[in-house]
C-alpha cells in the first residue's frame, strides 16, 4: 500500500515539466479552453489517511478496520487531483484555439509532442475539444477530450509516458477520470476515477480500483471498488483474493459520513446481498473460525463465538465518521452528535461487480 501512495506522489512532480515557464501569463488565464475543475471533492471523514483516534477497548480498532476505506478512497481523489493538476499545468501554455506546441520534460529530458483539435468524434461522440500529449516516441502519454458548456470531459493518463524515469514495471498502469457538470446520473456534478495495472508487490497491493462521486448540494455520494488479486486476513490458505467493496455518503458542510464495506472475492459476478454474506464481520467471523476452531474445541461454541465477537466488535455496519475518523458502527450505534448523521442514507448506493474490477483494462479511447 505505501509503495503504491509514493508511486502516486512520485507522478505529481510531473506538474513542473508541463508549465509555461512564464506562469503569471494573465493572457493565458482569461484565454484558457482547458476546463477549470476536473473532480468532485470527498470528505476528508472518510477520505483521509492519517492516524486516527481509538475508540474503544477492542483488541481491533474500528480505525485500523477503516483505514484501507479511507486509504482507497483518498487514493481514488487523489488521482483526480493529479489529473487537475496536470491539466491546469498544460493550460498555462496559453490554450485558447486548436494548436501544436512541445516541450521537453524536466523529469526525464524527453520531448512531449501536444496537439489540440476541435470537434472529435470518437465512439460516435463528438468532443469540442481534444488534446493529445506524446512522448517523443509516438506513445500516448495522455488524452483529454472536453466539451465546455456544460463542462464534461474524460482524461486518461498513462504515468510512464508522461516520465521515463519511472520505474519500467509501470509501463501499463492507465488512470482515468471522467467528469461531468451535465447534471446527469442524477447529480448536479460527479467523476468516476478508474486505475488499472498497478504491479503487484505486497499483499494488500491493488492492481485496479474504481470509484465513483457525485455531489448534490452539500452531500457527497461515494461507491466503488479496490480489487487485490493476492491479499489474505486471517486465513493463510485463503487463494481468491479481496475485492474491497464500498458504499458511502458524506456532507462537506459538517464532514461527517457513513459507509459500508463488503470483503468479496475478485470473483464475484453479482452484488446481491454483498454487504450481507460479505461483510467485514461476516468474512472475519468465518476466517477465525477456519483458523481457529480445531485448537479451541474444549472451550465450546458459545465461549468461543463471545471470544470472537468481542475482537469484531468494530466490524458491524454501517460505520459512522466525523473529522476524527472513526465515531462508531451498527444502526444501534448511530452517534448523537455531531448532529446529521441521521440524515445520511446509504440506500440505492451499490457498488461495482467485483469480477468486472478484477478485469479491468483502462484505455485510451479511439
Amino acid at each position: 500500500m505505501k509503495y503504491f501512495l509514493l508511486a502516486f506522489l512520485s507522478i505529481a512532480v510531473l506538474l513542473n515539466s508541463c508549465k509555461k515557464d512564464d506562469d503569471n501569463d494573465d493572457d493565458n488565464k482569461t484565454t484558457n479552453i482547458m476546463p477549470s475543475k476536473f473532480k468532485v471533492d470527498i470528505p476528508e471523514s472518510i477520505s483521509s489517511t492519517d492516524l486516527q483516534k481509538s475508540t474503544s477497548d477492542a483488541p481491533l480498532q474500528g480505525n485500523e478496520i477503516y483505514e484501507n476505506l479511507r486509504t482507497f478512497i483518498h487514493i481514488g481523489e487523489f488521482s483526480a487531483d493529479v489529473v487537475s493538476e496536470i491539466m491546469q499545468a498544460i493550460a498555462t501554455h496559453g490554450i485558447d484555439e486548436a494548436m501544436t506546441f512541445s516541450f521537453v520534460s524536466d523529469d526525464d529530458g524527453r520531448t512531449k509532442d501536444v496537439a489540440v483539435t476541435e470537434n472529435v468524434s470518437i465512439n460516435d461522440v463528438t468532443w469540442e475539444y481534444a488534446l493529445l500529449m506524446q512522448d517523443e516516441d509516438g506513445d500516448t502519454a495522455m488524452q483529454i477530450l472536453w466539451n465546455r458548456d456544460p463542462v464534461v470531459g474524460i482524461a486518461t493518463l498513462n504515468p510512464y509516458d508522461m516520465n521515463r524515469n519511472e520505474n519500467e514495471a509501470l509501463q501499463n498502469v492507465m488512470y482515468q477520470v471522467e467528469y461531468s457538470e451535465a447534471g446527469d446520473m442524477g447529480y448536479e456534478n460527479h467523476m468516476i476515477v478508474q486505475i488499472s495495472g498497478w504491479p503487484i508487490v505486497e499483499n494488500y497491493s491493488i492492481n485496479n480500483l474504481k470509484m465513483f462521486a457525485g455531489k448534490n448540494g452539500t452531500t457527497i455520494d461515494v461507491f466503488g471498488n479496490s480489487n487485490h488479486p493476492i491479499a489474505r486476513l486471517v486465513d493463510s490458505t485463503y487463494t481468491e483474493g479481496l475485492n474491497w467493496a464500498f458504499v458511502a455518503q458524506g456532507f462537506t458542510d459538517s464532514d461527517i459520513a457513513t459507509a459500508k464495506v463488503a470483503l468479496a472475492t475478485c470473483n464475484l459476478q453479482d452484488t446481491t446481498n454483498m454487504f450481507e454474506d460479505y461483510s467485514i464481520y461476516s468474512v472475519l467471523n468465518n476466517e477465525l473460525h477456519s483458523v481457529y476452531d480445531p485448537y479451541i474445541t474444549e472451550w465450546g461454541n458459545d465461549t468461543i463465538q463471545a471470544i470472537f465477537n468481542y475482537y469484531l466488535q468494530n466490524t458491524h455496519a454501517p460505520a459512522y465518521f466525523d473529522e476524527t475518523g472513526f465515531v462508531s458502527c451498527g444502526v444501534s450505534n448511530m452517534p448523537s452528535t455531531p448532529s446529521g448523521f441521521s440524515n445520511l442514507s446509504l440506500s440505492g448506493l451499490k457498488p461495482y461487480i467485483p469480477y468486472d474490477i478484477d478485469n479491468l483494462l483502462v484505455k485510451f479511447l479511439e
